[in-house]
């Protein structure tokens, strides 16, 4: 097996752990499948993919799913927007019941296998959000990743996707937030700057480890992905140690004035709900 997950043939797997493992012999996927095992009664390391919490992932993961799993999610995102739900949406609610208790009962078991206090799930799906908060409020906190607009295109142009597309799609992502945590004022709430955490590390982790009462000796000072034992994803979990640096290059990409210009009016659409997320948020936000 090479660094990047490939077999000798050169084929990509997608089941394969950053320790370079599969994941059914990944000794930490392992003992998350024995506790689930004992909790459910259901033998997941025999068949891990039947254990289905993947129906509310992000846009990229709905590519594949179902047509009725993405109008779903539609619909529920509208009705997050609206801050209220109609019959028919209750009822698609209460269809999705039985995988966002899946998704607990996967977040318990990798806390109780790896001994961890909090697990945090990055998939950044506002609807995945809401609908394990509505489950289990006492156990959620929502962590709201804060980027700038710029980076943000620039980020779209390097994967040759629409700059402006891109920086409206967080705009539109940060009006959600503030939508659900205004109609739900007890979510608890912590704003990470992505740029200042490129910059400076060490302040996110203090801040990340006040906010959930942790010891910072608790989180990882260095990045290594092949300790994260991750499956599925981007390539670039095989990469190994990762060093955070804050990069500039966007500075070379966004050299038209007219793209400037209109990323400066989408930072002025957004600020008034950023701003209003600050004021919301449990943290000291710089950005």
């Amino acid at each position: 097996m090479s660094r990047d997950g490939k077999p000798e043939n050169g084929e990509k797997r997608q089941d394969i752990c950053t320790c370079l493992k599969g994941f059914r012999d990944c000794e930490v996927w392992s003992k998350i499948f024995n506790v689930l095992r004992q909790e459910t009664g259901l033998d997941f390391q025999a068949k891990p993919f039947s254990f289905r919490i993947t129906l509310l992932r992000g846009q990229a993961y709905r590519r594949g799913a179902p047509k009725y799993l993405t109008i779903f999610h539609s619909i529920y995102q509208r009705a997050l927007i609206k801050t209220e739900m109609t019959s028919i949406e209750r009822l698609l609610r209460r269809a999705e019941a039985d995988t966002i208790r899946r998704n607990w009962q996967l977040i318990d078991a990798i806390g109780k296998a790896c001994n961890m206090k909090v697990v945090i799930d990055s998939s950044k799906d506002i609807v995945r959000f809401h609908m394990l908060w509505s489950r289990r409020p006492e156990d959620t906190h929502l962590i709201v990743l804060v980027r700038d607009v710029y980076r943000i295109a620039a980020s779209a142009i390097k994967r040759k996707a629409d700059p402006l597309r891109s920086a409206r799609a967080w705009g539109g992502y940060y009006q959600l937030i503030l939508k659900l945590v205004e109609s739900n004022p007890k979510i608890p709430m912590i704003l990470i700057n992505y740029e200042d955490m490129c910059e400076n590390p060490e302040t996110t982790r203090r801040q990340i480890a006040q906010h959930f009462d942790l010891s910072e000796s608790t989180l990882m000072a260095n990045i290594d992905t092949r300790n994260y034992h991750i499956v599925f994803g981007s390539e670039s979990r095989y990469a190994g140690p990762i060093s955070i640096i804050r990069d500039d290059i966007w500075k070379m990409l966004l050299s038209d004035n007219a793209l400037c210009k209109q990323l400066d009016k989408i930072r002025d659409q957004i600020a008034p709900d950023l701003r209003k997320l600050r004021d919301r948020s449990d943290s000291n936000f710089s950005g």
